[in-house]
């Protein structure tokens, strides 16, 4: 008798009601995993956006610091150039004198390069167009957006398109990153060639008297 119950149409129905109810466990354990998942992929894309966000601040920081030391390069150069002109008016130029001009014209030669550099450093022109027309990450199209309208656009985006805007946007900073860095380091480049002629400018002047 206990066979029959077992074996029998109580335990098929038995059967069949559970299966169903277990497959949708598994559905809504998938569904739950993948969406942790994506969760995951978010956090991480978002590091890695503010990580190279943050760059752009460091590369500025750097332009800054040459502006500064351009700045007090130039005034230095101003100052000694005011006795120097006059001496070479009333006395001539002579072999000592000669050089020491030529380096001071190499000199602001050098502070020029390196003003220019770090200016186009503050403001890169990338060479190639964007690679996405727009993005709910950069300010310009979410300011060309009204409020309601972003609002309810980035909440309607599923995750997974989340995820991709914030890599294009994270690729789209990296260039711009990439630019500002390099010429910083020529910017970089022409100030030490300007410290290194400021010290043969000195070490001439202190020689010679010119």
């Amino acid at each position: 008798m206990e066979r029959e119950m077992t074996g029998g149409p109580v335990s098929s129905v038995l059967g069949a009601a559970s299966a169903p109810h277990d497959g949708e466990q598994a559905e809504v354990l998938t569904e739950a995993l993948t969406g942790e998942r994506l969760e995951r992929k978010f956090h991480a894309a978002w590091q890695l956006f503010q990580s190279v966000e943050s760059q752009v601040q460091v590369a500025d920081r750097k332009v800054q610091a040459i502006f500064a030391a351009n700045t007090l390069l130039v005034a230095a150069v101003s100052f000694q150039n005011q006795r120097v002109i006059p001496s070479a008016h009333t006395y001539g130029l002579s072999l000592s004198a000669t050089v020491s001009v030529a380096a001071r014209l190499l000199l602001l030669a050098c502070i020029c390069a390196s003003y220019l550099s770090a200016i186009v450093a503050l403001f890169p022109r990338l060479r190639h167009v964007r690679t996405q027309a727009h993005s709910l990450l950069f300010f310009g199209d979410i300011a060309a957006l009204p409020g309601p309208e972003f609002a309810e656009t980035f909440l309607a985006m599923p995750m997974g398109d989340k995820v991709r805007q914030v890599l294009r946007q994270t690729h789209e900073v990296s260039r711009v990153v990439t630019e500002k860095y390099k010429w910083t380091r020529r910017s970089g480049t022409a100030l030490v060639l300007s410290l290194l002629l400021w010290i043969v400018v000195q070490a001439v002047t202190i020689l010679t008297g010119s």
